[in-house]
């Protein structure tokens, strides 16, 4: 308001410039009369060859001095400022284009013409009215002329924006002017940018991704290239840190791009340039897939993701191993993670760096087949904070067929125990990463293989402190400190008896302790199909036909 009410005055000055005098009322009630000039946040009134300087703030009004009168072009004016004061932006805009209309070259009417449509979002005609008479504009607003050049500058080079996205601009902006305050919780910050590779060609698609401290982020493309990304921040004061622009395919070398956003206006955060490969940058690389023996399997499934952009990022389609083991993939430059698999046998995973100058070795990946095992397990598990607290709740017993099927050869057994095969050895996991818990400990674990103190069924769970000195390994008792996981891994054969417990504690305040006692049994490993067979020829065995 006070922007629009200095306005008003200097455009009063300015009508009554062309009259003999003017007369000018202060707040303190004083009148001067005499030529007015505006001059930046000030008039200049000439009496008697004297200029006396005023600030706007202490002006009432300036108004022709009697007998004085105002051109038809001169009352369009103040009516169309009277209008934008009262009503808002654009509200007087006709008003002041029929008054350029009517004096073309007076300078006033162009300023006050131009200022306008400037404000309404119209750059490219407030240029081509106020340009023809830019040197009597300065010389008749010395302190507001250069303020109007640069905002009509401005305005013409969003002007040359897709029109679609300027749209978008000018409503963000009034919605930002609107709502913008220190005091408000969340603050809307916004920017726009143009994506283009070396050569400036504009980046259409999105292979990119945006990540930023605030929350409600969206990304919205436009033609060109161009993209407007806004979020809601806590407030302009806690700022967080530019958003950052992350490539999320292999077609484009792996960067990352960092932006400023703003809860002022939406900002123009420039053009950010990313290095597109071209179909000549790819090169073969020959996979090999082979057994623990060095002979070639067929049917392997090789998957190739970049580890330099998006996790996940596919590098290139999927290929199948031929008589031979081998397929070529077709890669961009960057790292790689090279993956084969096979049903019925363990995954093998390789790290490849592929470079445009070198061509990459041949890559040997070594495929085990699958262990199954079957072990009888058996544990109690209780909550309670108190370390030395235990009961016989939950306990569960019998004999269970875990094979190490699957992509990533594992199979969870209970209670935080689990099987792992690594290449041909067969592991037993104590402490499960799937678990909520913050923390793990094994507090001990003995180990009976090929001779046992005690048999497998004399293990008292509700009491294994009792039996220690009749374990041979032990571990370091005592949980590990907050917040770190503590997982122990055991190489296993047929027979082997391990008895423990754990121990996990949730993030709760009072960090209740949850404990495991167990004992597992190693009874049989070998393939899927052996171990099936066993079984079924043990339940034949239970059940002979009459």
């Amino acid at each position: 308001m006070a922007a629009h009410l200095a306005c008003f005055v200097a455009a009063t000055a300015f009508v009554c410039q062309s009259t003999a005098e003017q007369r000018v009322t202060l707040q303190s009630g004083a009148v001067i009369e005499g030529d007015v000039r505006f001059d930046g946040d000030r008039i200049l009134v000439t009496v008697g060859g004297a200029e006396l300087p005023a600030p706007l703030a202490e002006v009432v009004s300036v108004r022709a001095a009697e007998g004085g009168e105002l051109a038809e072009h001169q009352r369009l004016v103040l009516r169309g400022l009277e209008a934008e004061l009262l009503q808002g932006r654009g509200a007087g805009l006709g008003l002041l284009k029929e008054a350029h209309r009517l004096a073309p070259d007076d300078p006033g009417a162009a300023f006050w013409c131009a200022w306008s449509l400037v404000k309404a979002g119209q750059g490219a005609a407030a240029h081509s009215i106020v340009d023809p008479h830019r040197e009597r504009v300065l010389e008749a607003y010395p302190g507001e002329a250069r303020r109007l050049f640069d905002a009509i500058e401005k305005r013409q080079e969003l002007e040359s924006l897709p029109a679609l996205l300027l749209r978008r601009l000018d409503e963000l902006n009034r919605q930002i002017d609107g709502t913008s305050s220190l005091l408000a919780e969340n603050q809307l910050h916004a920017a726009y940018f143009q994506l283009v590779d070396q050569n400036g060609t504009p980046v259409g698609e999105t292979p990119f991704r945006i990540r930023s401290r605030g929350s409600n982020a969206s990304l919205e493309a436009y033609p060109e290239g161009y993209y407007l990304h806004t979020e809601q921040r806590r407030n302009r004061v806690s700022g967080g840190g530019p958003s950052q622009l992350e490539l999320t395919s292999t077609a484009y070398r792996a960067s990352e791009l960092a932006f400023s956003t703003s809860p002022n206006a939406v900002i123009d955060a420039g053009v950010l340039k990313v290095f597109r490969h071209s179909v000549a940058d790819k090169r073969e690389v020959l996979v090999r897939v082979v057994g623990p023996d060095g002979a070639p399997l067929a049917g392997a499934s090789v998957v190739a993701r970049s580890t330099g952009v998006k996790r996940d990022a596919r590098s290139a389609e999927p290929k199948r191993t031929d008589t031979g083991g081998e397929c070529t993939l077709s890669l961009y430059p960057g790292p790689h993670q090279v993956t084969a698999s096979l049903r019925g046998h363990t995954q093998s995973g390789h790290e490849l760096g592929v470079s445009s100058e070198t061509k990459p070795r041949a890559i040997v990946l070594t495929l085990h087949p699958l262990i199954a095992a079957r072990a009888t397990v058996e544990w109690i598990s209780t909550k309670n904070s108190d370390p030395n607290g235990f009961s016989l709740e939950g306990m569960q017993k019998g004999s269970i067929l875990a094979y190490t099927g699957g992509s990533d050869a594992r199979s969870r057994v209970a209670c935080g125990i689990s099987f792992e095969q690594k290449d041909d050895q067969m592991n037993l996991k104590f402490g499960d990463d799937n678990w909520e818990y913050h923390g793990f400990a094994v507090q001990w674990i003995a180990q009976q293989a090929d001779s046992s103190k005690i048999a497998f069924e004399e293990i008292a769970l509700d009491d294994l402190e009792r039996q220690a000195e009749d374990f041979g390994e032990r571990s370091t008792p005592g949980p590990p400190p907050f917040g770190v996981r503590n997982r122990v891994w055991r190489e296993v054969k047929a027979g082997d008896v391990y008895v423990g417990k754990l121990l996990s504690f949730s993030n709760a305040p009072h960090r209740e302790m949850t404990q495991t006692a167990f004992r597992v049994r190693v009874d049989t490993l070998g393939s899927k199909e052996a171990l099936r067979e066993d079984q079924t020829d043990k339940r034949e065995a239970k059940s002979p036909k009459e």
